[in-house]
C-alpha cells in the first residue's frame, strides 16, 4: 500500500476546510503550502505515510525545533513522507465538530487516519488530553487495544516517554530518548507492516526488542511496595519475555552527522519563536538535581562552530529571518562558545542578523558573550539563582553563589542593560521559611545596588522521574498559596515586576508526571469534561481536573504526598535514561547533606551510568 492508496478524493474534504478557513481568526494555521513545506507530488509513490501530530496549536508546534527535525528527516527519505496536523485551537474545533470534519494533514488535506503512523510528541504533561481530542477527531479509537490493522500506529515522544505510564493504554508505541535515529528505524520497519511483509502485532513485537521503544501491549501490570503499578514484560506460551525488562533510552551520539534542517519552514502567521533555531550541544553537565532535562539527555555532545555556521547559514536563506536563536540546556558550557559567538557576529553582522543565547551561566564570560552578540540588537538577560539562599543552592546542585549574580548584574549594567530576569522556585527540597525570606533580600539588595528593573518569575517546584528528587513529596496546594503570597508582598518594589506561576497547574502537572496507568483514567475525563488547550492558562480550569479526579477515583493530595523510600522502583522503573538508579540515589543522600557535586567533564567523572566513551563528544577542549 503506497501513499498515493491512502489519500482519498482531492475533493472530498474541500468544501468542509473552506468553510473552516472563512470562519476562525487564523486560518493560516490550517492552510498548508508554507514555503518549505513538503511537495506530496514527488511523495505519491512513498510506501510509508507519517503524519506528526503536535498536540499544541500551531504557533506553539511551529516553534518546536523537534517537529522541524523530524518533518526533514522523513520527508528526505525516498520511501517516506511527513505531513503536520495540530491541536485546533477553541473556535476551529467548534466547527471541526460542527462540521465532524476529521483532522487533516496540512500537506494534503487528507484524513490523518489514512496514515501509516501517527506520531505525537509532547513537550508538556498538560498536553494530553489534547492528544485524545486528535484522535477522537481522527476517527481513531483512543486505546491501542480498540485498533485494527486498519488503523495508524500510534507512536509518542517527549515528555510522555519520560514516564510513559499515564498514556500507556492510548500509545501503540513510546520513542525513548532522541528520536533522530529512531524514526528512520521505526519507518522502516512499517515499511515492512504496509508492504504486507509482516501482521501489525509482528511490527509491535519487533519494535518493542528494539532499544528505545516501549510497546505497553507486551507488559504486564504488577503492584509495587509503594503501591503504584510498575510494568514487568509479558511471556510467550514457552515461558520466553516478548519484551525486555528494562527500555534502553536511545541517543545521538554523533551531532555533527546529522542533516541539517533544510528547508527551512516559514509559516503564514506569528508563532512564538518566530526566528530560526538551531540546537549547538545536546546535554549538560553541570548536574542541577530537580532537572530532568539534564539527566535525560546525558551524555553532554556539541556541534562544531562550521556545522553551525552552515546550518544557520542554510536556514537564514531559505527563510528570510533577520534573527537565529542557538539552543542548549546550558550555552556557556560549549567548549567553543566564544568562537562560536565571534564568528556568528562576523558572518551574518553585514545582514543585519541578530544571535541570541538564551542558556547562559551566571557567571561574567556570559556578559561577555551577550556584549559580542549584541553589536546587531541587544537581547534580554536572563538568569537562574532557582532558590534566595546558598544553602538551598547547595541542595540542588546549583553552582552559582550571591557573588557571581551581583558581578554578573553589575557588569551587565555597566555595558548598558537597564533590564534583567531572575527565576527562582518555590518547594523545593527542604525549603524552610529562611530559604523565602533570603530570595525577598536577595531581590531587594540587588534591586538598591544596582540601577535596574527586574523581572521575577516564580514557579512551584514539580519532582520529575529519573532525577535525584524523583522520590519526594511535593508541597500541597494550600503550602504553595502560603509561600506564594508570602512573596507577592515580599518581592514589592517599583523596578520589579513580578510574576507567580499558578499553582493549579504544578499540582496537575506533578500528578500527570508521576503517576502510574490509573491516571489514565483521569486524563480521559479530563479530556471528556473539556480540560483540552490547558497549558495555555486562559484555557486551564481546575475544576474540570477535580470533577474528573472524582469520576476516577483519584485523590490530588494523595498523589502530591506520594513519596517512595529513596532508591525504591517507581511507576517508570522499567524505562532506562542511561543514568543509573545507584547515581540518582547517591545525589539524593548528597542532597540532604548540602553537599555539591561538581560539574562533570575534564577528567572528573561520577559514575552516573552513561558510557564516558560518549561524554563530552565533539567538545574542542577534549579533542
Amino acid at each position: 500500500m503506497t501513499t498515493k492508496d491512502c489519500l482519498c478524493p482531492v475533493n472530498e474534504l474541500a468544501a468542509d476546510i473552506e468553510y473552516m478557513l472563512r470562519r476562525v481568526q487564523k486560518p493560516g494555521q490550517y492552510a498548508g503550502g508554507e514555503s518549505g513545506s513538503v511537495d506530496l507530488t514527488s511523495k505519491a509513490s512513498a510506501d510509508v505515510r507519517m503524519v506528526f501530530a503536535f498536540p499544541e496549536p500551531y504557533e506553539m508546534g511551529m516553534s518546536h525545533l523537534g517537529m522541524r527535525i523530524i518533518y526533514s528527516i522523513v520527508n528526505s527519505l525516498p520511501w517516506a513522507c511527513c505531513e503536520r496536523a495540530f491541536m485546533p485551537e477553541a473556535d476551529a474545533l467548534a466547527i471541526f465538530r460542527e462540521k465532524k470534519l476529521p483532522l487533516f494533514g496540512l500537506e494534503s488535506r487528507q484524513p490523518v487516519r489514512s496514515c501509516h503512523v501517527l506520531g505525537f510528541s509532547a513537550m508538556h504533561e498538560l498536553s494530553y488530553p489534547n492528544i485524545l481530542c486528535m484522535l477522537d477527531l481522527a476517527g481513531i479509537p483512543r486505546r491501542s487495544s480498540d485498533r485494527s490493522s486498519s488503523d495508524p500506529i500510534v507512536i509518542a515522544g517527549g515528555v510522555s516517554g519520560c514516564n510513559p505510564e499515564p498514556m500507556s493504554p492510548f500509545v501503540d508505541v513510546f520513542v525513548v530518548g532522541d528520536g533522530e535515529e529512531a524514526i528512520v528505524e521505526l519507518l522502516e520497519r512499517t515499511r515492512n507492516w504496509t508492504s504486507g511483509e509482516i501482521d501489525r502485532s509482528q511490527l509491535l513485537g519487533q519494535l518493542a526488542n528494539c532499544d528505545g521503544f516501549y510497546v505497553p501491549a507486551l507488559y504486564e501490570t504488577h503492584e509495587g511496595p509503594g503501591g503504584f503499578l510498575g510494568r514487568h514484560p509479558r511471556v510467550s506460551q514457552s515461558g520466553e519475555p516478548l519484551a525486555p525488562v528494562a527500555i534502553r533510552r536511545r541517543y545521538v551520539r554523533d551531532l555533527n552527522a546529522l542533516a541539517n534542517v533544510d528547508p527551512w519552514l516559514v509559516p503564514y502567521v506569528g508563532i512564538i519563536h518566530d526566528r530560526v533555531i538551531l540546537e549547538i550541544m545536546r546535554g549538560c553537565t553541570n548536574g542541577c538535581r530537580f532537572c530532568q532535562a539534564g539527566i535525560l539527555y546525558r551524555p553532554r555532545r556539541e556541534k562544531s562552530v562550521d556545522k553551525i555556521l552552515k546550518e544557520a547559514s542554510t536556514a537564514l536563506c531559505s527563510s528570510g529571518y533577520d534573527e537565529v536563536s542557538l539552543m542548549s540546556l546550558s550555552s556557556s558550557d560549549h567548549s567553543a562558545i566564544r568562537e562560536l559567538a565571534e564568528s556568528m557576529v562576523d558572518r551574518f553582522y553585514s545582514s543585519r542578523v541578530a544571535v541570541a543565547l538564551p542558556s547562559l551561566r551566571i557567571d561574567r564570560d556570559s556578559i561577555h558573550l551577550m556584549q559580542t552578540l549584541s553589536r546587531v540588537k541587544k537581547t534580554g538577560l536572563t538568569f537562574a539563582p532557582e532558590a534566595g539562599t546558598q544553602r538551598l543552592r547547595d541542595v540542588i546542585n546549583k553552582n552559582v553563589t550571591e557573588e557571581d549574580l551581583f558581578r554578573s548584574i553589575g557588569d551587565a549594567v555597566r555595558k548598558g542593560w537597564r533590564k534583567v530576569k531572575l527565576y527562582f522556585m518555590i518547594g523545593l527540597p527542604t525549603e524552610t521559611m529562611e530559604d523565602l525570606e533570603g530570595m525577598a533580600d536577595l531581590v531587594q539588595r540587588a534591586l538598591q545596588r544596582f540601577k535596574v528593573s527586574v523581572n521575577i518569575t516564580v514557579s512551584a517546584f514539580v519532582p520529575k522521574s529519573h532525577t535525584p528528587f524523583q522520590w519526594c513529596a511535593m508541597d500541597s496546594l494550600e503550602v504553595l498559596r502560603e509561600k506564594l503570597a508570602f512573596l507577592r508582598n515580599a518581592l514589592r518594589h517599583p523596578r520589579a515586576k513580578v510574576s507567580l506561576a499558578d499553582p493549579l497547574i504544578s499540582v496537575v502537572e506533578a500528578i500527570l508526571s508521576r503517576g502510574d496507568s490509573r491516571i489514565s483514567r483521569l486524563i480521559e475525563e479530563a479530556c471528556d469534561g473539556g480540560g483540552i488547550l490547558g497549558s495555555f492558562s486562559e484555557h486551564f480550569d481546575f475544576g474540570i481536573w477535580e470533577h474528573a479526579a472524582s469520576r476516577s477515583g483519584i485523590d490530588f493530595s494523595e498523589y502530591l504526598a506520594f513519596a517512595v523510600k529513596p532508591g525504591e522502583p517507581t511507576a517508570w522503573n522499567h524505562i532506562h535514561p542511561g543514568v543509573s538508579a545507584d547515581f540518582l540515589l547517591s545525589e539524593w543522600n548528597r542532597a540532604v547533606n548540602c553537599e555539591v557535586s561538581i560539574p562533570c567533564g575534564k577528567g572528573v567523572c561520577h559514575g552516573c551510568g552513561m558510557d564516558p566513551a560518549d561524554c563530552h563528544r565533539g567538545a574542542a577542549d577534549e579533542q
